[in-house]
């Protein structure tokens, strides 16, 4: 009999995604931090001790890494840089839900997302964060 296979509590994952297309083909790069640890749910933590028996610490951890970064960027190529703009909590919140699906398959969860940096080369999320900016003031002003 295999020896019985720890979930880890707490592992964070930190991630350098470069060129990750959007909905609309525009390749961000992205800095981040993923933190995931056992489900809650006790159910999803013992369907993936049996997921992973045999497995060690690290090699779960990898598994956990490759799973996350996958879907990382499978929810940034369904969504646009408006909607990234938007609602930051509704960003966060479906790249959560995306990762979270298959994270549940080896009995793990999101605990947190920490986006650092959003970037892309040519220079759009820029332009949108200054048009954004310009918007905000002139709505302001009017309202004063």
């Amino acid at each position: 009999m295999e020896e019985p296979v720890e979930i880890p509590t707490l592992v964070v994952l930190e991630f350098d995604f470069k060129e990750l297309p959007t909905k609309q083909d525009i390749s961000l790069n992205i800095t981040a931090k993923i933190t995931v640890g056992a489900s809650d749910e006790q159910q999803v933590l013992e369907n993936g001790k049996r997921a992973l028996s045999g497995r060690s610490p690290l090699e779960i951890e990898q598994i956990a890494q490759d799973m996350v970064s996958q879907d990382f960027a499978s929810a940034i190529e369904m969504i646009t840089i408006e909607d990234i703009n938007r609602n930051k909590t509704w960003f966060l919140n479906h790249c959560s839900d995306i990762i979270g699906k298959r994270l549940g398959l080896i009995g793990l969860q999101v605990l947190d997302i920490d986006v650092i940096d959003i970037t892309d080369d040519s220079g759009w999320i820029e332009r949108a964060g200054a048009r954004a900016l310009a918007e905000a003031l002139k709505n302001r002003e009017k309202n004063q």
